[in-house]
């Protein structure tokens, strides 16, 4: 994947400046054909084109559904991996645990060229 440095956007948080990001990890889809069935990695991606297009959306989530389709001890990198190649607003990382959240660096920091450090002094303030 070539470094994209380009899909990092200022975004003010606190005070007047609320942050809006859908979340919540539904482990279920509903759609019109086959009503209520589990979520899988497409639906994910779904949802990371609506949070591309939403004017009303400032950030994705990491977790918008939960895949049931791709294994558990790596779907975070899965669905990372789906959200920094097709969104460019900011993301709120994998918190499941200690290496989901530093994965996440990592994955940014690949995405974006950037350094670990700038990642984190960047999610600090």
């Amino acid at each position: 994947m070539k470094s994209r440095p380009e899909i990092l956007k200022k975004i003010l948080v606190g005070g007047k400046d609320p942050v809006l990001l859908p979340t919540a990890g539904a482990p279920n889809i509903a759609d019109p054909e086959k009503g209520r069935r589990p979520a899988h990695l497409s639906d994910f991606s779904t949802c990371c084109a609506l949070v591309e297009t939403s004017g009303q959306l400032n950030m994705g989530g990491w977790l918008m559904v939960q895949p049931q389709d791709i294994p558990v001890g790596t779907a975070h990198l899965d669905m990372l991996f789906t959200y920094l190649t097709h969104c460019t607003k900011p993301l709120l990382g994998a918190f499941g645990s200690a290496f989901m959240a530093e994965d996440s660096f990592e994955c940014q920091r690949w995405a974006t060229g950037l350094n670990s450090l700038f990642l984190l002094m960047k999610s600090l303030f």
